[in-house]
């Protein structure tokens, strides 16, 4: 029998991770959302993945995970909770992707739910993003700012890690958005993501 603490998924670029056998065991349990290192994992997996499809296919359908330019896929995890920022280069605007039910202290504006997060997201973006491009100094806080219409409520907050990995797989298809809201999910990323064989 494995013992659950035993390291089973390692990775080093650009930073460690170190995945147990517990920590895969625990995102088949249906009451608990995927830890961090877990979706970071998951995050870096399905950028690669993306940077191996063929040619052709690349250039029409391309993520830009870690270039960089045009759009870029952040993801970010605040107040408990998973979310997407969709940073648009040549629109100057932002996306926000979530998943989780709106408080009832931001209901009246839905964007105050973000307030905090984009400023400091703002500010690492900007050390990041200049790092590839000496001399860039926009802020995206200053950016138009958008909530996407027609993403599903998790009620109970417990897949919002699964369901940012499907809309970071989705975003810019040719096909509209269509979440998987199964448990069987969770086994889907543990075969795709986080291969064990």
């Amino acid at each position: 029998m494995l013992h659950y603490r035993m390291i089973w998924v390692r990775s080093f670029n650009p930073f460690k991770i170190e995945i147990s056998v517990k920590d895969l065991q625990n995102i088949l349990s249906i009451n608990l959302d995927m830890t961090l290192k877990c979706f970071d994992m998951a995050v870096r997996l399905l950028a690669n993945k993306e940077s191996r499809r063929p040619k052709g296919e690349i250039i029409k359908n391309r993520k830009h995970y870690m270039d960089m330019r045009f759009w870029v896929l952040m993801p970010w995890k605040f107040n408990g909770c998973y979310a997407l920022f969709v940073i648009d280069h040549g629109k100057k605007h932002v996306t926000f992707i979530d998943f989780a039910p709106n408080q009832d202290w931001c209901k009246h504006m839905p964007y105050k739910r973000f307030a905090e997060a984009i400023i400091i997201a703002s500010k690492k973006y900007k050390i990041a993003y200049s790092k590839k491009r000496t001399g860039w100094t926009d802020d995206i806080f200053k950016w138009q700012h958008i909530i996407q219409p027609g993403i599903p409520i998790d009620l109970k907050e417990l897949n919002n890690s699964y369901l940012i990995l499907q809309a970071m797989a989705m975003w810019e298809n040719d096909n509209p958005m269509k979440f998987v809201r199964v448990s069987g999910v969770r086994s889907f990323h543990i075969q795709t993501y986080i291969p064990v064989t």
